[in-house]
C-alpha cells in the first residue's frame, strides 16, 4: 500500500511541476538552492521583459502585455521555467506540454489539492524526499496493469484512509517496509 501512497504524492508533484515547466500558468518550483540564491541576489527585484532571452519572450509572447504588472517572484519563476522549458528535448518539452495541458482541464479545487500536497511533499526532509522518489521509481518498474490496478486502489480510499495510510507509513519501522 505504501507505494499507493508515495506515487500519488509524486504524481502531484510532477502534474504542478510539469504544468509549470511549460512556463505557461503556474510559477515554476524552483530548488532549495535556486531560491536561496535568488534571495541573496536581490529576490525583491523582478525580471524586465528587456531581459529575457529572445527565445524566452517568444515563449511567453502571451505574458508580454501583462508582464509589468506581475509581481517580481512570478516575472523570476516565469523566466526560470521558459529557460528551463528551452533546455528540454523534444520529448521533455512534448511531456510538459501534455502535463501542462492534464493541468487546465483540472477544475479549480484539483489544482488547489495538488498544489497542497505539492507543498507538502517540498515541506519533507530530504531523506523523506529521497525515499518516496525511490518508491515512485519502483511503482514505475510495475507492469501497467499492476499500477492501474494500484491507482485503482488508491482512488477508492476515503480521505480519512488516504490520511491515515501516510501516517502509517510516516511512522512504520524500516524492517517493515518492503524490500527493493
Amino acid at each position: 500500500m505504501n507505494i499507493i501512497v508515495l506515487r500519488a504524492v509524486m504524481l502531484c508533484a510532477f502534474a504542478l511541476a510539469g504544468g509549470a515547466a511549460s512556463g505557461q500558468a503556474k510559477p515554476p518550483v524552483n530548488s532549495a538552492a535556486e531560491e536561496s540564491a535568488q534571495v541573496g541576489a536581490g529576490a525583491a527585484a523582478g525580471v524586465s521583459w528587456q531581459q529575457l532571452s529572445i527565445e524566452q519572450r517568444e515563449l511567453l509572447a502571451g505574458m508580454h502585455e501583462q508582464w509589468g504588472q506581475l509581481p517580481p517572484g512570478r516575472q523570476r519563476a516565469l523566466a526560470n521555467g521558459a529557460k528551463r522549458f528551452l533546455r528540454m528535448d523534444a520529448r521533455q518539452r512534448m511531456q510538459a506540454n501534455r502535463r501542462f495541458e492534464q493541468w487546465n482541464e483540472m477544475s479549480a479545487a484539483e489544482r488547489s489539492a495538488i498544489t497542497a500536497r505539492f507543498a507538502e511533499f517540498r515541506a519533507l526532509t530530504p531523506r523523506e524526499k529521497a525515499r518516496i522518489r525511490r518508491a515512485s521509481r519502483r511503482f514505475d518498474t510495475l507492469p501497467p496493469e499492476q499500477r492501474r490496478e494500484l491507482r485503482r486502489q488508491f482512488q477508492e480510499l476515503t480521505p480519512e484512509e488516504r490520511l491515515r495510510a501516510r501516517e502509517q507509513l510516516r511512522t512504520r519501522p524500516r524492517a517493515e517496509r518492503p524490500k527493493k
